[in-house]
């Protein structure tokens, strides 16, 4: 019988950005200051939300980038679903858009000189458009060039 190792529970990639992701989610924190970046709300559990995803949308490192995250309030038996639950099931396309609207605004000034038209666009389409520019001019979130 063959024997197989097994499965490890962080992959590679995640190793790769874990110290990254966890810098990045203090600074998201920070700002938050205990209030949901959502609602406004102070008294819910909260949980750091990635805006724009770590997969198909913004690659690492500008999808945990502190800029592109946002410190959401949670679910909970008491009052449903929270805002981090409402925009990952696309339940709340107007906070989703004022999210985006905010972090498209962040990402704006990482450098400039690299300025697109962000009430011209949805706000997910500049952020794209703007991290593009980006990795062609050879900048990144963690201070390289």
């Amino acid at each position: 019988m063959r024997q197989y190792a097994p499965l490890q529970k962080l992959g590679p990639a995640k190793k790769r950005w874990a110290a990254w992701q966890r810098s990045q989610h203090a600074v998201v924190v920070k700002r938050a200051a205990g209030i949901c970046e959502g609602c406004g709300r102070d008294s819910r559990p909260l949980q750091v939300a990635h805006l724009m995803g770590r997969r198909n949308l913004v690659a690492e490192p500008w999808a945990s980038w502190a800029g592109l995250c946002a410190h959401l309030c949670s679910a909970h038996p008491s009052y449903g679903l929270g805002c981090h639950e409402q925009l990952d099931r696309r339940k709340n396309e107007a906070l989703r858009d004022r999210l985006l609207v905010k972090a498209a605004d962040r990402l704006s000034y990482v450098a400039s000189g690299l300025r697109v038209q962000i009430h011209a666009q949805h706000p997910a389409d500049v952020i794209r458009q703007l991290v593009r520019q980006y990795e062609a001019a050879g900048i990144s979130p963690q201070g390289e060039r």
